[in-house]
């Protein structure tokens, strides 16, 4: 048999190859989306109707509360950072987001369907939705791989309830941040004791976290109590970086000639260094030094260091902390002004066709600026300074009384009076 193909057809195959050739050189869709949570995306416990529950001793970062339920809590909450709203203008605008945001969810369309148990070492990657039709456990460790990609967002939509198995894990890695992974959850959740639980948990019922759970991201129901046993809960701020070093305070001080910086922390979340930087406008900031973290602690440290050549005058300082996953938050900016003691050597004085003007050695190229003016005020030289040692010619320089003033930056460093003879 002979297949006959006229011209168009040919065309027609040429065509279809052609453009099936172009689509291979590009990237699949990224389908996986993060919903708008608007005012929710403060809380990391909070119900739209249910009780809010705490027992034991709980450490929170972020805000919790109800929009229609009881505020029970017979235990303590430490509350590292956030709020408490109870049925207030902010928990009603929170219920509204929440719901929009679940329904978001839900209108997702899968890209691969899982099976149950998740964990036991699977690994997910970014940038997919993935779906389970019936209710889900998760066992073991289940690993969460962002491939390096700047905010790539994880989502696992659940048609059933959620459990997890008592010391039970998320793990995230290469740039996965908890804050970019949503779960949605058509039923209640329960996070078995001592598991770590990942991302932000949008469910149809209650959620319960039993004894030391660590919670990072947030759990938030639509109906359904909430409780909170013995936990640490870790939210995201309004930047979706999850909230970590809870700062006591953030100090500096003259020490000598020197700047001392302070700060204490109440309590850690993966913290994995510190790095104290510094700038002269609040804006600009420059990196000094980088000191450890300690990890995950809910005890109180205390760290220190010196800036060694502080700026002159005002100089502003910030703590860039970052946790093991690549997280990144900010410190409040402090500020504090300090007069440096400068004394630059002008000589000869009495100088002639020459004057040279000695600098520290770490004080040259700080554009300093040398003026010199005649008993009249009248300026005749005007000469920057840049070397440790600078010779400026002065030729031009009749014999009499001048004054001279350096600067930096239009501020007067030091002033005086020298001569010239011929």
């Amino acid at each position: 048999m002979f297949l006959c193909l006229d011209k168009s057809n040919i065309f027609n195959i040429k065509l279809t190859l052609w453009v099936a050739c172009i689509l291979s050189f590009f990237p699949r869709e990224t389908f996986a989306q993060a919903p708008a949570l608007g005012s929710s995306q403060s809380f990391v416990l909070f119900t739209a109707v249910g009780a809010f529950t705490a027992n034991g001793s709980n450490v929170i970062y972020g805000d919790i509360g109800t929009n229609n339920g009881a505020y029970n809590v017979p235990g303590s909450i430490t509350h590292a950072a956030g709020n408490v709203h109870v049925a207030d203008a902010t928990s009603s605008a929170a219920a509204t987001d929440i719901s929009t945001a679940y329904t978001f969810l839900g209108s997702l369309t899968c890209d691969t369907t899982l099976g149950t148990p998740l964990g036991n070492g699977r690994v997910l990657t970014g940038g997919f939705v993935y779906c389970i039709t019936t209710a889900a456990v998760l066992n073991g460790n289940l690993i969460l791989d962002g491939q390096n990609i700047p905010g790539v967002v994880f989502n696992i939509n659940i048609n059933g309830a959620l459990s997890t198995n008592p010391l039970s894990t998320i793990t995230l890695i290469n740039g996965a941040s908890a804050c970019n992974v949503y779960w949605h959850v058509n039923g209640a959740v329960q996070m078995g004791a001592n598991s770590v639980f990942v991302g932000t948990v949008i469910a149809n019922g209650e959620i319960n976290l039993l004894n030391q759970v660590q919670l990072q991201g947030r759990a938030l129901s639509l109906a359904g109590q909430v409780s909170a046993n013995k936990n640490q809960l870790f939210g995201c701020d309004g930047f979706g970086i999850l909230l970590s070093a809870e700062l006591l305070y953030f100090n500096a001080k003259p020490i000598g000639s020197d700047i001392q910086i302070s700060w204490s922390t109440a309590s850690e979340n993966n913290n994995q260094n510190f790095t104290l930087q510094r700038s002269a406008d609040a804006k600009s900031f420059e990196n000094l030094t980088v000191m450890a973290g300690s990890g995950n602690s809910n005890t109180i440290h205390h760290y220190s260091t010196l800036d060694t050549d502080p700026l002159n005058g005002n100089a502003y300082y910030r703590l860039k902390m970052t946790d093991f996953f690549g997280n990144i938050s900010y410190s409040e900016i402090i500020g504090i002004a300090i007069q440096k003691s400068f004394t630059f050597q002008l000589f000869p004085n009495p100088f002639g066709s020459s004057i040279s003007i000695s600098l520290a050695e770490n004080d040259a190229n700080q554009n300093y600026v040398l003026k010199i003016y005649n008993i009249l005020g009248e300026e005749k030289l005007v000469q920057p300074l840049t070397e440790s040692v600078n010779n400026i010619a002065t030729e031009n320089l009749i014999s009499g009384i001048y004054f001279y003033q350096i600067s930096k930056n239009e501020e007067i460093i030091q002033s005086g009076k020298i001569l010239a003879a011929r």
